[in-house]
Order: C-alpha cells, then sequence, then structure tokens
C-alpha cells in the first residue's frame, strides 16, 4: 500500500490521485515506494514566531549553498512535484538569497513539500554487508514530506482535527520552541514555566488517544539560539553553552549522534530542573525525549527584515535526529 503524502492516509498503488484532496500523486513517488525507498514525515510544530519557517529556509538554502556533496559525495536532491520546487525557491531560499527575514506560515494546513535525497548517508540493514563486510553506512535514496503548519493551528480545535491524519502516522514529532520570544511575550503574572507547560499541553491534547495507543518520539528544537548563547544571562543555565554539531561526514554519524545526546543530556538537565512540570510532561507522554539548540539565521534581523549576517548553527540537527529516531541512521 501506499501512503499518500496528501491525505497521509493508505492507498493501493494503482491509485494515481488522492481521493480527498483532489491532488496527483506523483509517479516517481508512487515508483519509488514501490521499490522500497523509505518515506519519513517531517511534522514542525509550534506557536507562531518561534521559528519554524526560517528553519526550514535555511535548511533549503544549506542544501543549495552549503555544497552538502563535500560531507556526502554525489548527494543531490530533487523536488518530487514543481509546485515544491517552485515554492522551496519562491517562499523560501530566494528570501533569505537576498538576505531578507522569511514571512511568517499562514495559518492553514499547506500542501506538503516533498524531496527525494540521494546518495544520502543511511544505515546499512543487510545482515551481509554489516556482519561480514563491516559496511555500517552506505549512500542511498530518502524521500522527505515537509510539513510546516503555521503557529496558530494549534490553538484552533477545528484545526487540530484537520492533523489527525498527520499524528496518525508519524512518529516523531519536531517541536521548536523559542524561550527569548516565550520571554517576550509572557504578560506580567505569568511565568514562562506556565507558558512552557501551555505549549506541551495543548500538542498532547492534540494527539489525544493517537498518543494513548502509541507514544511517540519528540525532538525539542529551542531556537533563537544566537540569543540565548554566551549571553551571560543566568536564566538560560545551559543552554547558553554553546552546543554546536556541524553536519558530520558519513563516517562519522556515530560520533554526531554521540554528541548531540551528550548535549540533550545537559540541556535535558536545566530543563527539568528550571521547568519541571514541563519536563515532566514531556518524559511521561512522549516514548523518548531529546533536546538541542538550533540558529536558523545566526543572528538577529534588523528592525527592516534585513540579515546582516546569516549563519545557520545546527541546522541538520532536527532532520538527523528524526533519521535516527525513525532507525534509518
Amino acid at each position: 500500500m501506499l501512503l499518500c503524502p496528501f491525505c497521509m492516509k493508505y492507498h493501493p498503488y494503482s491509485v494515481i490521485e488522492c481521493p480527498e484532496k483532489r491532488i496527483k500523486i506523483p509517479s516517481v513517488y508512487i515508483e519509488d515506494s514501490k521499490r522500497g525507498v523509505p518515506v519519513v514525515v517531517m511534522l514542525t510544530i509550534g506557536y507562531s514566531g518561534h521559528g519554524k519557517t526560517c528553519f526550514l529556509s535555511s535548511l533549503f538554502y544549506k542544501l543549495y549553498y552549503f555544497n552538502m556533496s563535500e560531507k556526502w559525495p554525489g548527494f543531490s536532491f530533487i523536488g518530487l512535484t514543481m509546485e515544491t520546487l517552485n515554492r522551496i525557491h519562491n517562499e523560501y531560499v530566494n528570501i533569505l538569497d537576498h538576505r531578507r527575514l522569511p514571512p511568517k506560515t499562514p495559518i492553514m494546513f499547506p500542501t506538503p513539500l516533498i524531496l527525494k535525497f540521494q546518495q544520502f548517508p543511511r544505515k546499512v540493514k543487510n545482515f551481509f554487508k554489516r556482519y561480514f563486510q563491516g559496511i555500517t553506512m552506505e549512500q542511498q535514496e530518502l524521500i522527505l514530506i515537509f510539513y510546516d503548519i503555521g503557529g496558530g493551528t494549534f490553538d484552533v480545535d477545528e484545526k487540530i482535527k484537520l492533523n489527525v491524519p498527520i499524528l496518525v502516522e508519524i512518529g516523531t514529532l519536531i517541536f521548536l520552541i523559542s524561550l527569548p520570544q516565550i520571554m517576550k511575550d509572557t504578560p506580567a503574572g505569568i511565568s514562562v514555566v506556565q507558558q512552557l507547560h501551555k505549549l506541551m499541553n495543548t500538542i498532547v491534547l492534540a494527539i489525544g488517544a493517537i498518543g494513548e495507543k502509541k507514544k511517540k518520539n519528540i525532538l525539542i528544537c529551542f531556537t533563537m539560539g544566537d540569543e540565548i548563547w554566551d549571553c551571560g544571562d543566568s536564566q538560560y543555565g545551559q543552554l547558553a553553552i554553546p552546543l554546536t554539531h556541524p553536519t558530520p561526514y558519513a563516517d562519522q554519524m556515530a560520533r554526531y549522534f554521540a554528541e548531540c545526546c551528550d548535549d540533550s543530556d545537559i540541556i535535558g538537565q536545566h530543563i527539568q530542573e528550571t521547568y519541571t512540570p514541563f519536563y515532566n510532561a514531556l518524559v511521561n507522554n512522549f516514548r523518548s525525549v531529546r533536546f538541542t539548540t538550533i540558529s536558523a539565521l545566526g543572528s538577529q534581523p534588523t528592525e527592516a527584515g534585513e540579515l546582516e549576517r546569516f549563519t545557520p548553527t545546527n541546522i541538520f540537527d532536527p532532520v538527523l535526529s528524526l533519521l535516527q529516531l525513525e532507525g534509518l541512521l
């Protein structure tokens, strides 16, 4: 059966148009799925203004301009629909190319972006290769379906219902949180821990019975890391340590994930001590919890929305962590 990228339900391979959305399913997607190319759904969630669109913009920009083939020889990517490529260019990459701040995502349920990664390092599952040839990673193909949902979606009950098909299918949530933004937006008389707990409560309710039947992984990405790192402000604790993770070479994945897990423990200790109700809600409602800190832009934009310096950091952490948690790395 084929996982439809548009309605997130399964259809026979003979179905070429999504019966619910009335969108043609890409023929390359159907053929790749038939021959066993893994399909992973990446859903980024969080409140408006917490950096979801900036994160995706930086990720796609890096695919174009940071020469990933130096890390992963032969690596390339293609959009499995022309709409995917046009949206990546017009809504994400071109804006950063002109050093402008990407606009906020509209509050709606968007058509996903569907990318195929080629010559991408993946865990070898073949018993003979692993145990007799000692090969643990080899470069293969992978399809990633990106859903970028505006933060307001999770404030409205009717909108939450539209997310159920995705929530059923995915095994790992990517939750982007900006502590600097929360501290700015928190009204007088309300604590940051209350705001964080409210965010998590919203997600747990959105998952509802789905999460009770099968607990999911969650990756907490603290965004706007450039505002946090080395700020000298004790309120950020261990988050103020610039824990950076350069994109790894294929043969360095194991060390990369070991460092990411160690750094996650450092951040987690601070969250547990400082925001205990939030931390405990994570642990009690998800199968596994990881933390990282990212900076999608590297610096804060000017009041006019211009980027004087663009140096994204840890931008591949969410994608690579997702793939590891899904058993592909």
